[in-house]
């Protein structure tokens, strides 16, 4: 063997060698990405736990599931939405939470009455829900990482909406472009005695569309629905409900005023 054929076959090794290693790098970018995914989705489990908490407050105070599920008709949400759209699944986890009083703050709201601390007491609840919910779907904003100097990583569900799309992007061309069958075809082309094995042995050794290593090898496209993740409407600010807020309230405390009051009880003596 001259120079020349030790020179070629250097040069093929190294260009085999490159070309094999963005095909692996490739796919585990792809592997690396979904994983990061599943820890994404693991993190916005534990934020919704304090949603479902902090609806579940909100549950405590009106005293029912039916009164929930009236007062999210009464305010409506930033969706479009009529009030007949509040059975749909949209809201379904907010109306069905469990009662809990965990989240209702410690501090009593000042006020004349009873009935005017019990109808501040579902303002600051209904804000303190209003915000998890914006921070689920939309992560928490600048004013939140400068009042408690964070530096953590924000996870929420439109940020895992947009990156499963870019895995899903990133597998198409990975699929298409660094196949099995493309990377063995390219190995072949470099090889000058290629041809010839083929005519002696009748064919390719390792024939890729006969084995389907394309498609066992094939990275599958990230289902979303698949990860289980609950919608959640935006709920409008308090500003923009207050005064409906009030007039559904009113008639209720009216109408439940010793629940209620027992309940203004308990909270104070927590």
């Amino acid at each position: 063997m001259n120079f020349t054929d030790n020179l070629t076959d250097s040069l093929m090794e190294e260009v085999l060698m490159d070309a094999a290693g963005n095909f692996f790098d490739s796919r585990r970018e792809i592997e690396d990405m979904i994983k990061f995914i599943g820890d994404c989705v693991d993190n916005l489990r534990e934020k919704e736990k304090l949603l479902e908490k902090r609806a579940g407050a909100l549950s405590y105070l009106l005293l029912d599931e039916s009164n929930v599920k009236d007062f999210f008709h009464a305010i409506e949400t930033d969706m479009g939405q009529t009030s007949d759209d509040v059975d749909g699944d949209l809201l379904e986890k907010l109306i069905k939470a469990e009662p809990s009083d965990s989240e209702i703050p410690k501090n009593v709201p000042l006020a004349l009455t009873s009935r005017g601390e019990y109808i501040k007491r579902v303002f600051e609840i209904y804000e303190n829900l209003r915000t998890s919910v914006d921070s689920y779907i939309n992560g928490e904003n600048y004013e939140w990482f400068q009042k408690n100097n964070s530096d953590r990583q924000d996870v929420y569900y439109n940020l895992i909406k947009n990156m499963v799309d870019l895995v899903n992007d990133k597998v198409a061309q990975v699929n298409q472009n660094q196949s099995p069958r493309s990377m063995l075809n390219f190995a072949k082309r470099l090889d000058p005695f290629s041809g010839q094995k083929q005519s002696i042995t009748g064919g390719s050794t390792f024939d890729t569309q006969k084995c389907g290593l394309n498609e066992k090898l094939a990275f599958k496209p990230v289902n979303f629905e698949s990860l289980d993740l609950q919608y959640y409407p935006r709920l409008l600010p308090l500003r923009q409900v207050e005064s409906r807020i009030v007039s559904f309230l009113k008639p209720l405390y009216s109408s439940h005023k010793k629940e209620i009051k027992k309940i203004m009880i308990w909270l104070k003596r927590k």
